[in-house]
């Protein structure tokens, strides 16, 4: 993809949407294939330091994207798991500019 990490917070955008209301309907979604080893939260956190610029990501993207457009990630990741982590990357944004309760167009 030209716009690999648009799409990684797209994708993820959607699966965390889908966990929360898996959630809502008692299917653990964000427990796969446990609680302690989140398939989903370890794809969020392999994302997290190059949304934050701490790292350059490895494949193509042609063009800018929006970090902030991963806050309702970790907004819901925090909800399941209630990680300090999340909130911490939140403050981090935040800092580079990202509005609190941030709600991006999905299109």
């Amino acid at each position: 993809r030209s716009q690999g990490i648009f799409y990684s917070i797209y994708n993820l955008r959607a699966l965390t949407m889908i966990a929360d209301v898996g959630e809502r309907e008692n299917i653990n979604i964000w427990g796969y294939p446990t609680n302690e080893n989140s398939k989903l939260l370890l794809a969020i956190k392999y994302l997290t330091p190059f949304i934050l610029g701490e790292k350059n990501w490895p494949y193509e993207q042609i063009s800018d994207y929006d970090k902030c457009s991963f806050i309702p990630v970790l907004e819901s990741a925090y909800s399941f798991s209630k990680d300090d982590f999340y909130l911490e990357v939140i403050n981090k944004l935040q800092k580079l500019g990202c509005v609190e309760n941030y709600f991006p167009p999905f299109i």
